[in-house]
């Protein structure tokens, strides 16, 4: 008889060897293998440390120009401006007053416009200290106005030039205290039949041509922050059809001019073909330098500033096509700003989400999101699940929903208050729903008792634990029960009503889980 055994296993071996060999494009946790072939296993590997869930909450499924994450109605947790085809869409965030599930987006139902809107930029206009929004048109520019400060937006009435607008940055560019907006144009006939970009100052939500000459470029994308470290705003602004990125310097600060007027600094970072800029400290120097994405060449630049508004690329190249949008931030919690790249590739779909890690020197480890395939238009970073780290709204095109991916590597803390590291949990689960279904019923408890009594199957210990008390036994079923049949039975602990990771470290363990 072991003599049978051994060549079943020996054959066994010899059957799965070659696909052994191929090594996997995703590492699979907690198994002891390098699954990826990268010599880097389980914990080690940023596939399990690093790696974003999609949270199974949409927000429709058109296509959009641009998206905006903010909190529109103040209770504290984002909303989302989606910039359709033809007019705007607002979806509040059910946590803070709405009380219902913090991340789950709900369609407000307001009619916003119907143009063609390129790009929005949402900020305080008025001064009322609610969030308002500017949108750039294919047409006229409109300013929408937070009435309340309860996310329901009326026409400011007030109108602009004609343009081709293709993007919009606010900020306080002239020292006044209140945002100002840079917006350009691309190949259309503006009021002097050049497609140069705008400055309009605002007073009181009312804005006016600054009346500068800004070039007369083909503009694709304007970014807005302090390059050269004198205190005002200055400009990156992207050409388009190959006209070059331009650095536009504000006049005050160190310049010694009035605050408000700008220059072009005579330096160019590269020239422009559908590209986009977002600005932010990549190396750690406190200086603002810039991460340039080329949709048609197909191609990233890191642009890394020395202080004083003069750029060198970094020595870094990355392999990537299909480029479309690019959001920076913290989204590994090591302190520095790592990049989502939104991914879509025109045809096949095929093609997945890139995030670039960075070791804190503007040094960047590509992570695939492999389970992301789609066709990604515009990312924005946010923590939507107000659980203390970075989550990402995916906006898709050609009718794909528009989605919610949460941060896969939560910072929590154990029963003592101690913080702790669940990264290498492959699942987040809902606590109560023992069978796995993504739902909390009758058969949970029935789940439980079944696996203390009968010898049943559980695949999620921790989901199974109603009370969080670290084990599991016979007060968990109780547990259940009470919810599911006491009306003033109190909520299960976190996670619950909806996925997540273990917010209270224990020792059980979460091995399948199939309700997220």
């Amino acid at each position: 008889m072991l003599l049978i055994k051994k060549l079943i296993l020996l054959m066994g071996f010899l059957f799965l060897a070659p696909l052994m060999l191929q090594a996997q494009s995703f590492e699979i946790c907690d198994n002891g293998i390098d699954d990826d072939g990268d010599t880097l296993v389980d914990c080690q590997d940023t596939d399990c440390s690093q790696r974003f869930i999609r949270s199974g909450n949409t927000l429709g499924n058109t296509s959009v120009n641009d998206i905006q994450l903010a909190d529109l109605d103040n209770d504290g947790d984002l909303d989302s401006w989606h910039a359709e085809a033809v007019g705007h869409r607002v979806w509040i965030n059910q946590g803070g007053i709405q009380v219902g599930e913090i991340g789950t987006f709900i369609d407000s139902g307001q009619d916003i416009g119907f143009i063609t809107t390129s790009a929005i930029a949402i900020g305080d206009l008025d001064g009322d200290g609610d969030l308002d929004v500017y949108a750039a048109n294919s047409g006229f520019d409109k300013v929408w106005i937070n009435d309340g400060g309860v996310g329901i937006f009326v026409d400011s009435g007030q109108g602009f030039d004609f343009t081709f607008s293709t993007a919009i940055a606010l900020g306080d560019v002239d020292g006044d205290g209140d945002l100002d907006a840079w917006v350009t144009n691309e190949n259309g006939p503006g009021p002097t039949g050049s497609p140069a970009d705008k400055l309009y100052f605002n007073e009181d939500a009312i804005f006016t041509d600054s009346g500068q000459s800004l070039g007369d470029d083909i503009t694709e994308d304007v970014a807005l922050g302090d390059l050269d470290g004198d205190g005002d705003l200055d400009a990156v602004v992207i050409g388009n059809n190959n006209f070059p990125n331009r650095i536009w310097l504000n006049a005050g600060g160190i310049q010694g001019g009035t605050q408000g007027d700008f220059f072009d600094s005579g330096q160019q970072l590269g020239f422009g073909s559908q590209s986009i800029v977002e600005l932010g400290d990549l190396n750690g120097d406190g200086s603002i330098d810039a991460w340039i994405s080329d949709f048609d060449a197909d191609r990233i630049t890191v642009w890394l500033n020395d202080g004083s508004a003069s750029f060198s690329t970094s020595s870094q190249t990355f392999e990537v096509s299909g480029i479309r949008d690019v959001a920076l931030g913290d989204l590994d919690g090591d302190g520095d700003l790592d990049a989502w790249i939104a991914i879509a590739d025109n045809c096949t779909c095929d093609q997945s989400n890139r995030i670039y890690y960075n070791d804190g020197n503007a040094n960047f480890v590509e992570f695939i999101q492999s389970d992301s395939e789609a066709q990604t238009g515009h990312v924005k970073l946010g923590d939507i699940d107000d659980d203390g780290d970075l989550d990402a709204l995916l906006a898709q095109w050609i009718g794909l929903p528009n989605e919610v991916w949460l941060n896969g590597n939560p910072t929590i803390t154990d029963l003592n208050g101690n913080g702790i590291s669940d990264a290498c949990e492959e699942y987040f689960f809902i606590r109560t729903d023992a069978n796995g279904d993504g739902l909390t019923n009758i058969a949970d408890p029935l789940a439980i008792l079944n696996y203390l009594f009968l010898e049943g199957e559980i695949g999620c210990f921790k989901a199974a634990d109603c009370n969080d008390d670290g084990g599991l036994n016979l007060a968990d079923a109780v547990q259940g029960l009470i919810f599911l049949f006491y009306s003033n039975a109190p909520t299960p602990p976190a996670p619950f009503p909806i996925c997540g990771g273990d917010p209270t470290g224990d020792i059980l363990e979460c091995e399948s889980y199939n309700g997220c």
